[in-house]
């Protein structure tokens, strides 16, 4: 919509209210990038903090206790089933599969 001329204002005005507009978003881009700043040295001094505590507390512990290992059955296979170097026939491949229904 355009306004009459004697109500649009004044160069000088569009000028200083454009200048405005372009500080403000400055202060806002300023402020956000202060608050990603502070977010990533606070995640990074909580890594930090529980990396000590975790290399402090690893001289408690047992040293068997805590240990974890992936099931070495199943994994990441490619598409087709087979493996690399073997035939995709599939020889030597057991596969078990049980099915339920479930009515409710």
């Amino acid at each position: 919509m355009h306004l009459p001329h004697s109500a649009r204002g004044t160069t000088v005005e569009r000028v200083l209210a454009t200048v405005a507009a372009a500080l403000r978003r400055v202060a806002f881009g300023l402020v956000g990038l202060a608050a990603m700043v502070f977010t990533l040295l606070a995640g990074l001094a909580a890594a930090g903090v529980l990396l000590v505590v975790a290399l402090v507390a690893r001289r408690r512990l047992e040293r068997g206790g805590l240990r974890f290992a992936w099931p070495q059955r199943g994994g990441f296979r490619p598409a087709g089933g087979s493996r690399p170097g073997r035939a995709a026939s599939g020889a030597g491949e057991v596969v078990d599969v049980e099915v339920r229904e479930i009515r409710g």
